[in-house]
C-alpha cells in the first residue's frame, strides 16, 4: 500500500512539473495602466478615409508588403518611404502604400483584407483594437482589456464584442494569425532624444526608417551575438531560453547566475560605451510599460525608460519577456523606446498586458533558417496564441497582447548577406554611403558620395513638411567620388537630403541648417 501511496505522490509531481509555468511578468509597481475608455476618450472616433499612394502589388502573395502610414505624419517621411519602399522591391517584395485617417479598427481592418497583403507595417497613430477578457494566473481570475494586434492578423476569424462596449471579449472561428505584421508608433514619445531635448514625431519615425536602411545595406554596426539575460525569478529556466535563442543565434552571452543579474550589470552589457553591440537581446524581466523592476535583495532595482537616453542601449532586436512592455498607447513606452531611440534599435517583441513570449523554439527556429521576424512571429502564434500555454484560458492570458514594434520585414543581419551580393552583382552605380558636412550647416552644405559607374545623379532636398526645397540634376557623372554644394537660401530646420541614380534613390540623410 505504502509503495502505491509513493508512486502516486511521485507520478502526481511529475505530472504537475510538466504543466507547471513560469512565473508570470507581472508590473511590482502596482502603477494603473490607461485602459480602453482612457484611450477612446483620447482618440475620439473620427470619419475614417484612406488612400492609395504608391503600388506595384499584381496577384496575391506572400511577399506583398502593405504600409499603413497615418495621413497626418505622410508627408514629412515621404522620403524614407521611397527609400524603404526601394530596399523591399530589391529583396523581390511587391509594395503597397496607403494613407489612412480617422475610423475604427474595423474598417482599418477591412482595408488589409482588400488589399490581401502578406504583411503590413502601420505607421502612426492609427486606430487600436482592444480586447477584454479573464486572465488567469497563479489560479486567480482577474479582469483586464488591452490592445489586440493579433485583431488585425487574423483576416478570418469571428471576432465579437458581445456587449458592444467597443471591445472585443469573444473570438471564434479561424483563430490563427494569417499575416506578418508590426507597428511604429512614436506620437506619444515625449523623453529627450540623446541629447536632444525637442524632436517630433515624424524625426523619430524617419531616423528609424534610416536605421533600418543602414542594417539591410550592412553599414549598421551590430554583432551577429545574442544576448540572453534572465532574472532570478526564470533562473531555472535560463539555460533552457538561451539554447532556443541559440536556434537562431549559435554565439551568446547567457546571464542567469542570480550573482550576476543586477542592475549594473545589466546597463554595462548593453550600454553603449562598452560597445558589445549585440544584435538580439532576451530580456526576462519584470517591468511596466515604463520601467524594469530588477530583483534585488528580496526588492527591486528600477530601470526607467528615462535613463536609456543616457544608457543609449547598443541593440538591434529585442525580445522583451517583460509585462505590458509593448503596451503603444501608453507614453514613452519602453519597448518603443528600446527601438525607436536615435544610434540604434530596430525592432521589438512584446505584450500590451501582463504575459509574454513562451515556446521560443517556435519563434527561433523559423528566424534562424532565414524567415523574417515577421514571418517567425507569425508562425510561433499560430502555434501559441490558443494552446502553447496549456489551456485556451492560460494561452490567451500569457500571449493575446503580444505584438512587434518595428518592422516585421527584417532578417538577421547573416540572412542579408545574399541581398547584399545581388546588389553588388548589378553594379549599381552608388554605393550609398552618403555625408553630409557641415552638419549643422550654415551658409552651405556638402553631399559627398562614390559612383561606382557612370550615371544621372539628382539631389532633392526636403523639409520636414515634406516640401521639395532644392533639387538639381547632372548630365552624366564619371565614376569616383562626388561633391555637391548646396549655397543655403532655406530658413533653419531640419532638413533630409535625397540622392537619386538614373532616377532611382539610392541614399538619404537628414541634416540641420542654422543661423
Amino acid at each position: 500500500m505504502r509503495t502505491v501511496i509513493m508512486f502516486c505522490l511521485i507520478f502526481s509531481t511529475f505530472l504537475m512539473a510538466d504543466n507547471w509555468l513560469p512565473k508570470v511578468t507581472r508590473d511590482p509597481s502596482g502603477r494603473k495602466l490607461g485602459d480602453y475608455y482612457d484611450y477612446i476618450k483620447a482618440n475620439p472616433v473620427t470619419t475614417f478615409h484612406s488612400s492609395t499612394v504608391y503600388s506595384d502589388k499584381a496577384d496575391s502573395s506572400p511577399y506583398d508588403v502593405l504600409v499603413i502610414v497615418e495621413e497626418r505624419i505622410y508627408t514629412p517621411l515621404i522620403a524614407v518611404l521611397d527609400l524603404y519602399k526601394n530596399d523591399l522591391k530589391q529583396e523581390g517584395y511587391t509594395v503597397t502604400i496607403m494613407t489612412a485617417q480617422g475610423g475604427t479598427p474595423e474598417e482599418l481592418k477591412q482595408t488589409i483584407i482588400d488589399k490581401d497583403p502578406g504583411v503590413v507595417l502601420m505607421v502612426g497613430n492609427l486606430p487600436v483594437a482592444w480586447f477584454e477578457m479573464d486572465e488567469f494566473f497563479d489560479g486567480k481570475a482577474a479582469y483586464t482589456n488591452f490592445p489586440i494586434d493579433l485583431f488585425f492578423m487574423d483576416t478570418n476569424g469571428d471576432w465579437i464584442d458581445a456587449d458592444s462596449n467597443g471591445m472585443y471579449d469573444e473570438h471564434n472561428g479561424a483563430l490563427e494569425a494569417d499575416i506578418a505584421f508590426g507597428r511604429v508608433a512614436a506620437h506619444n514619445m515625449t523623453l529627450p532624444w540623446e541629447g536632444e531635448q525637442h524632436v517630433t514625431e515624424t524625426e523619430i519615425i524617419g531616423n528609424w526608417f534610416n536605421k533600418v536602411h543602414a542594417f539591410r545595406r550592412g553599414y549598421s554596426s551590430y554583432i551577429t551575438h545574442s544576448l540572453d539575460w534572465i532574472d532570478d525569478d526564470w533562473q531555472y529556466w535560463g539555460e533552457e531560453w538561451s539554447g532556443n535563442v541559440g536556434l537562431a543565434y549559435q554565439k551568446r552571452t547567457t546571464v542567469y547566475d542570480t550573482t550576476l543579474t543586477v542592475k549594473t550589470d545589466y546597463v554595462n552589457r548593453i550600454r553603449k560605451s562598452t560597445n558589445n553591440r549585440y544584435e538580439h537581446l532576451l530580456f526576462c524581466c519584470h517591468s511596466g510599460p515604463n520601467a524594469h523592476a530588477i530583483t534585488y535583495r528580496g526588492g527591486y532595482q528600477w530601470l526607467y525608460n528615462h535613463e536609456l537616453k543616457d544608457i543609449i542601449p547598443q541593440v538591434g532586436f529585442y525580445n522583451l519577456f517583460c509585462c505590458s512592455i509593448a503596451r503603444y498607447t501608453e507614453s514613452d513606452y519602453i519597448a518603443g523606446w528600446y527601438a525607436l531611440q536615435k544610434s540604434f534599435g530596430l525592432l521589438s517583441v512584446g505584450s500590451t498586458k501582463t504575459g509574454a513570449m513562451l515556446q521560443f523554439q517556435d519563434f527561433y527556429e523559423p528566424l534562424g533558417k532565414g524567415q523574417t521576424y515577421g514571418e517567425s512571429f507569425k508562425i510561433w502564434a499560430q502555434k501559441n496564441m490558443e494552446t502553447g500555454a496549456g489551456s485556451q484560458s492560460d494561452s490567451r492570458s500569457w500571449f493575446y497582447g503580444m505584438t512587434i514594434i518595428g518592422d516585421p520585414t527584417l532578417k538577421m543581419g547573416d540572412n542579408f548577406v545574399g541581398m547584399k551580393k545581388r546588389i553588388h552583382s548589378m553594379k549599381l552605380p552608388v554605393k550609398p554611403d552618403l555625408t553630409v558636412y557641415p552638419n549643422p550647416a550654415r551658409t552651405e552644405a556638402v553631399f559627398k558620395f562614390k559612383l561606382d559607374k557612370a550615371g544621372i545623379t539628382e539631389i532633392r532636398i526636403y523639409d520636414l513638411s515634406g516640401r521639395l526645397v532644392h533639387s538639381e540634376s547632372s548630365k552624366v557623372d564619371k565614376p569616383g567620388m562626388q561633391n555637391r554644394i548646396w549655397k543655403i537660401n532655406a530658413q533653419p530646420g531640419r532638413y533630409q537630403v535625397v540622392v537619386k541614380v538614373n532616377n532611382k534613390i539610392l541614399d538619404t540623410r537628414g541634416f540641420v541648417v542654422i543661423k
